[in-house]
């Protein structure tokens, strides 16, 4: 509606899984330049898939009303007590707020710069398309170093239907400094995931009979070496800097993932609270 002033008490800013679990515990709205969702393989606990409660609270958190700019913002603007948020040629929302709960800082276009600074971390997620050695009874596997840290293994998505075909995903933690030099490479992922896997048993596919078997050899057939190709690299920064409250603004990205979903069951928003009544209870009451 043009012309209109939104008007709230409490306003989450960002798109990662913290602020929205918190914008959805709370039943507070929540604006942001752009998602931030967590990776496939991220889980709460054990079993239950981050991604997809991240999917369930942003539907959730829209079907409610509390994502006024949608996916639309391309700027996010503070001006005293009010957010001005552009989202698309001549057309700007205003809000007014009394709270903004910042969980991302950078998505604010005219944030004033860190109380401290830290120096920058980055999670690299290189993906891998696997040519030979597909098959095996990995799903994951982890080095003592940050450089390549954890390889996932998954379901190839190139491959239609119900298969046993795998590809894999490297996740490595890399400085600002490292980041673009040729040590911290896909290339040189690339080489060490193949060393993992080989550490594994990880082995090509089968290359016919092995003609020294059973004589000199106990392997009954021979297999080509592991083979895999860069397919793409994600790089999403982890370190945060430390930024200073105000009167109106409360910085929320040190606050812990643990704390957050500490806060479940505690949404005061009536109506939110029953929509998603089976994510806030877990049986549906």
């Amino acid at each position: 509606m043009k012309g209109h002033i939104y008007k709230f008490n409490k306003i989450v800013v960002g798109g990662n899984f913290c602020a929205m679990v918190y914008a959805y515990f709370m039943g507070y709205p929540i604006v942001y330049k752009n998602l931030n969702p967590p990776h496939k393989f991220d889980t709460i606990g054990d079993e239950e898939s981050k991604l997809d409660k991240y999917r369930d609270f942003c539907l959730l958190l829209s079907l409610s009303g509390l994502v006024p700019c949608g996916h639309k913002a391309e700027s996010i603007r503070i001006h005293e007590n009010t957010l001005r948020i552009s989202t698309g040629p001549a057309s700007v929302t205003v809000i007014e707020f009394d709270s903004l709960l910042v969980f991302e800082p950078e998505q604010i276009d005219n944030i004033e710069p860190p109380d401290t600074h830290v120096d920058k971390t980055y999670e690299v997620i290189d993906w891998f398309n696997v040519r030979s050695g597909m098959r095996h009874d990995h799903d994951y596997l982890q080095t003592d170093s940050e450089f390549v840290r954890h390889v996932y293994f998954y379901p190839s998505d190139r491959i239609d239907g119900n298969h046993d075909k795998k590809d894999l995903a490297s996740f490595s933690y890399i400085s600002e400094e490292n980041l673009k030099l040729f040590d911290y490479s896909p290339t040189i992922v690339k080489f060490k995931v193949l060393k993992t896997m080989k550490e594994a048993g990880i082995r090509g596919t089968r290359n016919g009979k092995n003609p020294l078997y059973p004589t000199s050899s106990m392997e009954p057939y021979k297999y080509r070496a592991v083979d895999i190709e860069p397919d793409r690299r994600e790089v999403k920064i982890v370190s945060n800097s430390i930024y200073k409250d105000t009167e109106k603004l409360k910085f929320m990205n040190l606050v812990s993932e643990k704390e957050i979903l500490e806060l479940q069951g505690q949404c005061e928003n009536k109506y939110l609270a029953k929509l998603g009544g089976k994510l806030i209870d877990g049986n549906g009451k």
